[in-house]
């Protein structure tokens, strides 16, 4: 009963992570939705049944400000980009991600085993609760150009996100113990931690670059007689901790930081694909690839020839920054290629049979133990017996 009433609850929740998604994106519907709340005093639909009429005004200006600075999504992430954003035909993954949440959802209320009904609710429903709140304030937060806090709680929102994929799919050394949760609950989270993984890779990046790098940047061609890079003064521990930070992060600039990123993400792919045997993960991981080698590909190399006759071009010595966006390219087709590899690997080691049977043969062979068996057989009169010594 407890895990039924979860699942409405998580139901429920997810409408509202849902349209509060919906309101910070730049779209027709929410920009109609934004300008009904601000400039047709939409809320004072709601505020006026507020008992104080004192109150009533305080809640409905507080609300108009609040949403009328609000920003959309799209705006802020153009505002922060980052070399290891992807192109925006990758973001429609987002339109999977829910369809797969709602239809989680609503499994877990009509579902007729009741048994599994109330098992989902009580494992997984308390986690994906505290999953749709983390995605609320983290959208709220990178609205409001909260670019650290924002960070932090998206990266308790990809925690909660891996104890939920934890429970949901057992495995070990590959080998999946147990079907605690049918497909229609593994899938969901599987792209849900997938994604968030790419995008929790994009926020570290975003954070390196305008918390780290560039106010560290700044700081030093302005005040660099002052600092201390080389000869650290341990006196101050935190001005030698931020000094030592930013001198790190200032190694590599975004894009050769954006490559690293790229291969950090196929590390973690390949890590899901031995271990958890998710070709899905694989998937996901290929596809953000995908969208970051188009964005810089067509960046580098698609240019507008001119139009202007008599016009001489001298080639031009390639600079640093032109060579750490091949490298990236480079970098991206080449992890591109291992996620290929590994994803239509991992799907032919799922739907071949042949291939199960021997890599659990293979799983049992590892864990006998060690040594030299030796078989002695012993006839009687009535009855053979077969002993077995392990030397």
């Amino acid at each position: 009963m407890i895990g039924h009433l979860i699942n409405t609850i998580n139901f429920v929740s997810l409408l509202g992570v849902f349209a509060v998604n919906l309101f910070f994106t730049e779209s027709s519907l929410s920009n109609f939705i934004r300008t009904f709340i601000v400039d047709q005093k939409g809320l004072l639909l709601f505020t006026q049944y507020i008992p104080s009429e004192q109150y009533s005004r305080l809640i409905h200006s507080a609300l108009t400000s609040y949403v009328g600075n609000a920003k959309t999504i799209e705006a802020v992430s153009a505002k922060y980009d980052t070399a290891f954003t992807p192109s925006h035909f990758t973001f429609g993954i987002w339109a999977v991600i829910y369809s797969a949440l709602f239809l989680f959802s609503f499994l877990s209320i009509i579902n007729t085993k009741r048994a599994e009904s109330e098992r989902i609710g009580r494992v997984v429903g308390p986690w994906f609760l505290l999953a749709n709140i983390l995605n609320v304030c983290w959208v709220l937060a990178f609205c409001f150009d909260k670019i650290f806090l924002s960070h932090l709680i998206f990266m308790s929102l990809w925690m909660n996100l891996f104890v939920i994929y934890s429970s949901a799919i057992r495995t070990r050394y590959g080998k999946e113990l147990a079907h605690e949760f049918p497909l229609w609950v593994r899938l969901p989270f599987t792209l849900y931690l997938a994604w968030a993984t790419m995008e929790l890779l994009a926020s570290f990046l975003l954070v390196l670059k305008y918390d780290v790098i560039k106010p560290f940047s700044d700081v030093f061609s302005k005040q660099k007689d002052t600092l201390y890079l080389f000869n650290i003064d341990f006196s101050h521990p935190v001005l030698s901790l931020v000094s030592m930070c930013g001198y790190v992060a200032n190694l590599l600039n975004e894009e050769q930081w954006a490559a690293t990123m790229v291969t950090i993400s196929s590390v973690i792919a390949l890590w899901f694909s031995k271990f958890k045997r998710d070709f899905t993960f694989v998937g996901v991981v290929l596809w953000t690839q995908v969208g970051i080698f188009l964005r810089h590909y067509s960046r580098a190399f698609v240019t507008i020839s001119s139009s202007a006759p008599n016009v001489t071009t001298q080639p031009a010595t390639p600079t640093v920054m032109q060579w750490s966006e091949s490298l990236l390219i480079v970098t991206c087709l080449t992890n591109m290629a291992l996620m290929t590899f590994e994803f239509l690997f991992s799907v032919w080691e799922v739907l071949s049979p042949s291939a199960t049977v021997t890599i659990e043969r293979i799983i049992e062979e590892a864990e006998e133990p060690k040594g030299s068996r030796l078989d002695i057989e012993f006839t009687g009169p009535s009855q053979k017996k077969k002993k077995s010594k392990v030397l």
